[in-house]
């Protein structure tokens, strides 16, 4: 009589027999890979050593996503778990001096705060970001590969849910969304990419950080819709690199400053620190004195100010524009560069 142990499967009394299975494998239980589907001595069928293949595109039991990579910075981790949805899933980024460029979509991904960046409804995913060393973050989306109007904005403190929000970058669609922010070593905050009434899609975001000296300036790319970028930052424990023709014996912070097409930059410096008189100056050489192509020390205490435009800055080659001091003042201050 048939029995369990003989190798032939008793439909009616056995699921399996030895190494017949009875035409069972494991994509009965989602998997892609049939292998691993083994039979018990009593002659039951175990899947428990049927695997999943984090990366091979399809979501199989034991995991929440499966993007057909193993990229650990695109919402989908590489053990295939669903990352940056929520501040408590945040991607953690430690961001080295130096650029760096995440890539990712927000397609799918849920909408789980607001922010002051004007009409921020879009789903999202959220950053951890620890600087490994201090100076200046600056993030700005990609304006040829990222295919839908998103944003950008920064909290930072303890927490991502109740962080003050630091900066905001909004632009249009084919522009920059760039904000830019000084952290100190192993400060940890939190990068929104967010879209634009609700607007989604692929994005692509260069990671910078920065000294903001001549040997390590501070990118700024410029659009050509008119929208300004503000940096954020301080001249405070910086070192001096130069000053212009018209003041500016300060700490300062250096910013290399592109354009999308060749036009004219307006840069304002307003400091946020009480007491602190900027001076904004730029040269087309950051080592050369003699390049100097704009100068301002706003002679007004009470606006503070201060205001230059730099002219035809080219889409590759930087301009280097100083934020500086008056007679040694340093501070903080927010600087915006636009058309």
């Amino acid at each position: 009589m048939p029995h369990c142990g003989d190798g032939v499967v008793n439909t009616v009394q056995e699921q399996c027999d030895g190494a017949d299975h009875a035409g069972h494998d494991c994509t009965e239980m989602g998997f892609v890979d049939p292998a691993g589907l083994t039979c018990t001595a009593g002659c039951l069928l175990d899947f428990t050593g049927c695997k999943n293949h984090c990366g091979n595109g399809t979501v199989e039991p034991g995991e929440q996503c499966d993007d057909g990579n193993t990229n650990a910075l695109d919402g989908c981790s590489n053990m295939c778990q669903s990352q940056g949805t929520t501040c408590m899933t945040a991607i953690p980024v430690n961001v080295a001096v130096g650029s760096m460029l995440v890539s990712a979509d927000t397609i799918g991904n849920g909408m789980f705060t607001s922010s002051g960046c004007q009409n921020a409804s879009g789903p999202e995913l959220v950053y951890a970001m620890k600087a490994t060393s201090a100076g200046f973050l600056t993030v700005w989306t990609d304006p040829v590969t990222t295919d839908y109007d998103a944003l950008v904005y920064v909290r930072g403190g303890a927490s991502c849910f109740n962080g003050n929000e630091l900066a905001c970058g909004d632009n249009i669609t084919n522009e920059p969304d760039l904000l830019s922010i000084p952290v100190q070593q192993n400060q940890t905050v939190f990068v929104f990419v967010d879209g634009f009434q609700g607007d989604k899609g692929h994005f692509d975001l260069h990671v910078d950080l920065s000294a903001g000296t001549c040997a390590d300036p501070v990118p700024i790319l410029v659009g050509d819709a008119g929208f300004n970028e503000d940096a954020k930052g301080s001249t405070e424990g910086q070192g001096a690199d130069g000053s212009g023709v018209c003041g500016g014996l300060g700490q300062d912070v250096v910013y290399a400053v592109t354009r999308l097409t060749q036009g004219n930059v307006k840069v304002t410096t307003t400091p946020t620190a009480p007491g602190f008189k900027s001076v904004t100056h730029a040269r087309t050489s950051c080592g050369d004195p003699a390049s100097e192509i704009a100068c301002n020390n706003n002679p007004t205490p009470a606006t503070q100010t201060s205001t230059i435009t730099a002219n035809n800055v080219d889409t590759t080659t930087p301009t280097f524009v100083w934020v500086d001091g008056t007679l040694g003042q340093q501070g903080a201050y927010t600087v915006s560069f636009g058309k």
